[in-house]
């Protein structure tokens, strides 16, 4: 197949697609970025931002698109990529939500037009989340292919990452908690520092590693750590290349996710909406998850542990929970067993492999 991707080629997400299909498949990326990816052909739309870059980008995209005449156009993000795709009039046409192009642009006035422009458009618009289906249903798109997007890489992530060294430690502490959450307020990173006392009274020498990029409160958490007595068991690390986070996750204890778009898991029978890409990536390394949800529910085949959302104590109880030692080992076996038989990347993208030749076969 001769596929066209639009979308940021400087996304970990976009960039495992490209090669993804690379290796079977002729691939082209139409994106804003000024990238190269071997094996993939990177057509450069244009830098800019604001709404007449869009539409340049989107004419150029157009202009692409038609000399390639490719058999698959596959937008992912809807509101920007979603609208320069559109503009291709090339069909079939996908659309991949990835979360905010949803649940924030869809209430922006100016971001929704694009949006709504680019899914009339699309064949068929993909989305997993239950969030994302029901923002989609109430702006008038409710005909959503429940397919995941993101899927986990087992090579790269694996419990055997373990052994490799750490950079930013001498030594590895036991146990050791990670989040990779930004330190902002919609990040939830305050829930984490706030049940930390009581799992440092239990385990003396836990210690919370924060990965993020963005770090607007960083110097308030620092405080609230230093004020809760826990600012020797805070570790603060900062960015960290993609490539090394396969051997944090292996070597952590527990991963830690504080976000929730709405305070929920979604469906259980929708196979766990609500865990994110990093959060499947800890499984594959072994690494018991916990992610946050509104209220408890009792499920002891789950594959990650819950807490309350935004609930100090609940997520103290939950870490306390899977460092004992049993429960640990239950977890993470679980975990992994997830990730093998649902969410590995080859899985995810093959049963898009077949999805698009089942179009061309039509």
């Amino acid at each position: 197949m001769r596929i066209c991707f639009v979308g940021n080629a400087k996304s970990i997400h976009m960039l495992k697609w490209a090669r993804w299909f690379s290796n079977r498949h002729e691939v082209h990326l139409l994106t804003d970025q000024e990238v190269e990816i071997p094996g993939v052909q990177i057509h450069y739309l244009g830098g800019g931002h604001g709404a007449f870059a869009l539409f340049r980008k989107a004419m150029r995209c157009r202009k692409i698109v038609r000399q390639l005449d490719p058999d698959i156009v596959h937008s992912h993000y809807a509101s920007s990529y979603g609208m320069m795709g559109a503009m291709s009039g090339r069909h079939p046409f996908i659309i991949s939500s990835w979360g905010s192009d949803i649940t924030a642009d869809s209430y922006s006035f100016l971001k929704r037009l694009p949006l709504k422009f680019a899914l009339r458009r699309a064949d068929y618009t993909s989305a997993y989340d239950r969030v994302l289906v029901e923002r989609l249903a109430e702006i008038g798109f409710d005909n959503i292919l429940r397919k995941r997007i993101v899927g986990t890489d087992m090579e790269m992530f694996s419990p055997i990452r373990a052994v490799e060294n750490l950079p930013s430690l001498v030594t590895i502490p036991d146990p050791l908690l990670i989040c990779t959450r930004v330190l902002t307020a919609r990040g939830g990173v305050e829930t984490i520092i706030r049940a930390m006392p009581k799992v440092v009274h239990k385990f003396p020498d836990t210690k919370l590693m924060l990965i993020y990029l963005v770090n607007n409160d960083e110097q308030a958490l620092k405080d609230l750590a230093y004020t809760l007595g826990v600012q020797g068991n805070v570790i603060f690390v900062g960015q960290v290349e993609h490539v090394l986070m396969p051997s944090y996750l292996a070597t952590s204890s527990v991963f830690i996710d504080t976000f929730s778009s709405e305070n929920r898991i979604g469906d259980e029978l929708d196979r766990y909406p609500g865990l994110g890409a990093t959060a499947m990536e800890a499984m594959a390394c072994g690494t018991p998850v916990v992610i946050p949800v509104s209220e408890m529910t009792a499920d002891p085949e789950r594959p990650f542990a819950t807490y309350i959302h935004r609930n100090p104590d609940s997520l103290a109880e939950a870490i306390i929970g899977l460092l004992d030692e049993r429960t640990h080992a239950q977890m993470s076996e679980r975990g992994l067993d997830y990730i093998r038989e649902v969410a590995s990347n080859e899985k995810i993208m093959g049963e898009w492999e077949e999805f698009y030749s089942s179009l061309l076969a039509n």
